[in-house]
């Protein structure tokens, strides 16, 4: 079923306010439930992943810009990451998906934020150990895969990066928020570049800039919220609702009303 073009506009602008504001308050990026809601709301697949990472780019510049200022960055593992991750982002970038590709993978992202939010906690995987040779290979590995899927289809791949990183006591919360940050810019700037290179960004910045504004808007009002330990509790509830709505619109798409 086809969109008023306005109405649809209007529900990209509200949905994307409401899931930067809220996955920002926990310190999530967002970049799933943007390319969700893109799909349940029927915008066409080929313009999903370029909004995307165009979204991405400006949440993570604003997390980066913060957690350095306050000397947080891990430098040497961002840079670890980045080396494995940044060619395989372009690869993906160029590339044009089937949509039940991203179906399916978003999806599977939206279950893993669901996860997260009820089963992990950050704060029972401190730095406390000392990493191992394997670690530096796996969470290497992992950068490669992640920085694939973030230039195919626009997920950040902070959501799999962060934990990643504390169970491998590679860094300690607020240094693997912040390397998950850095990891989302720079592999969705690659993205975008690739896909610029190959002429798929069917869309003009001033189409786009409406929906910039209001991811910046709810990700700044975001982090303010957060400082509150009571706030952040109440908007990580809210959260869980809206990937468990997200989710069963999503496969109602994918299971029944098709592509």
């Amino acid at each position: 079923m086809l969109i008023d073009p306005w109405i649809l506009n209007s529900l990209l602008i509200g949905v994307f306010f409401v899931s930067a504001l809220l996955h920002s308050s926990v310190g999530l990026g967002g970049g799933s439930s943007y390319t969700a809601w893109m799909v349940i709301l029927a915008v066409p697949s080929l313009m999903i992943p370029s909004i995307a990472l165009s979204l991405n780019v400006l949440v993570s510049s604003l997390v980066c810009i913060q957690f350095t200022r306050k000397g947080l960055m891990p430098w040497k593992i961002l840079g670890l990451v980045l080396l494995f991750s940044m060619p395989t982002a372009y690869i993906g970038g160029s590339m044009q998906v089937d949509a039940m590709v991203i179906h399916s993978l978003l999806l599977i992202s939206l279950m893993v934020i669901f996860f997260r939010l009820i089963y992990f906690h950050p704060h029972n995987y401190q730095q406390n150990k000392i990493a191992t040779p394997v670690a530096y290979i796996s969470i290497a590995v992992l950068g490669a895969v992640l920085g694939f899927l973030a230039g195919l289809v626009g997920i950040g791949g902070g959501i799999y990066l962060v934990p990643a990183l504390l169970l491998l006591h590679l860094a300690g919360i607020k240094q693997a928020a912040a390397c998950g940050g850095g990891f989302i810019l720079c592999n969705s700037v690659v993205g975008l570049w690739a896909k610029w290179q190959t002429q798929i960004i069917p869309f003009t910045f001033e189409e786009l800039a409406p929906y910039l504004g209001a991811v910046a808007i709810g990700g700044i009002l975001g982090s303010q919220f957060s400082i509150s330990q009571k706030n952040q509790r109440i908007l990580q509830r809210l959260l869980l609702w809206v990937v468990i709505i997200a989710c069963l619109l999503l496969a109602r798409r994918i299971f029944l009303v098709g592509l």
